[in-house]
Formats: structure tokens, sequence, C-alpha cells
């Protein structure tokens, strides 16, 4: 992947990996899964990756991995991003959720050389349930009653580099019909991978 100087996420550049990757991982799903619903997904991921922008939309703006991991938490001064508007996919293959967040930053009690970011935050999303729902761009239904949502997550960060060594939350929206949708999130980085400090 592509990232800007604050981790963010730009661009992914293995295509032709993932596209071979997947070639192979969908002989064996054809050998384990049959029938109509497994072949429309297995087709639906054929087109998705013979499109390589379609395929990089996707990653950058639907996967919570990438969205989590590399979210722009410092801005391009070193300074930590107080208030930012961050978009979440909580409707799979519909237009990501926003929600208004504020972050802030210490020294971990217990963990020597870790730093604790919190990011908390309230769904500012002004689309009715439904145009979410249908992942429309704008709201389209006259609906008075706006969605709420909350986002509360924590990220453990190496003091002396960019990488995560966890991120721990959940986000939920709740909609006036009484629906919602809650995500619970937990990302370890692998102990052998720890950064060696900047000098």
């Amino acid at each position: 992947m592509k990232i800007n100087r604050i981790g963010q996420a730009l661009k992914i550049l293995n295509h032709d990996d993932i596209r071979a990757r997947w070639n192979k991982e969908k002989i064996n799903l054809r050998q384990c899964y049959s029938g109509n619903p497994y072949d429309k997904m297995i087709d639906s991921m054929d087109k998705i990756l013979d499109n390589p922008s379609e395929t990089e939309h996707i990653l950058l703006e639907h996967d919570w991995f990438i969205k989590l991991f590399f979210a722009p938490i410092y801005d391009f001064n070193g300074s930590l991003k107080v208030d930012q508007v961050f978009s979440l996919p909580l409707i799979p293959y519909k237009l990501p959720v926003k929600y208004q967040i504020k972050q802030s930053i210490k020294n971990h009690l217990t963990r020597d050389g870790v730093i604790q970011i919190t990011r908390k935050g309230n769904c500012i999303d002004t689309r009715s349930e439904n145009d979410i729902k249908k992942g429309n761009i704008i709201s389209i239904t006259k609906d008075e009653k706006l969605t709420v949502g909350t986002i509360n997550l924590e990220y453990l960060l190496y003091k002396n580099s960019p990488m995560v060594d966890s991120i721990v939350g959940e986000c939920n929206l709740n909609f006036a019909s009484n629906d919602y949708k809650k995500l619970k999130i937990e990302i370890y980085n692998l102990k052998e991978k720890i950064p060696k400090p900047r000098i």
C-alpha cells in the first residue's frame, strides 16, 4: 500500500498479487461450496477484481482494518488531529457513515514506551435511515428523526514509531425504527513485529 507521511492509505500497489491469490483461493472455495448463492459471490468478486480502481475503492473505503489501522491520527505538522470527521462502513457495500470524533493522547499507565490515543465521537450523518441503508449520497427520504450513533476507540501506539500496537473499541448506529448496527473491534499487532525506535 502507498501511504502518506501521516500514515493514511492512499493507493493499493499490489492489485496483480491480490488477483493472483484470489484465482488460487476461488478454486478451493468452489471445491468446498457449490450452488447459486456461492457462484454469485465468486462471480461478484471476479468482477470487482477485474477493475483495479473498483478494488482500490472497496479496500480503502469499505475495509474496516484499513480504515482503522491507516486512519490519520496526526496532521502533517506531527500534531495530534484533535477534531476530525471519520467515515466508517457500518452498512456493508454502502456509503460509509460519518462520525465527528475528538482525540486525546496520554502515556499508557502500565506499559512504558506506549501511548494511548482515545477516539470518541458521535454520528453526524444527516441522511435518513432509509437513505443510509440504500447507500444514497444525500438524504432523499423525508424523515425528521435523525440516526444517532457513537464511536469509542482506543489505540495503543509505540512512542517512537507511528506503528499501531492495538486498536480496541466499538461503533454503533441506532435508527429511528429501533433497528441498529453495532460493531466491536479488536486489532492486535504480532509481538514479533515490535518496531525499532526512530533515532
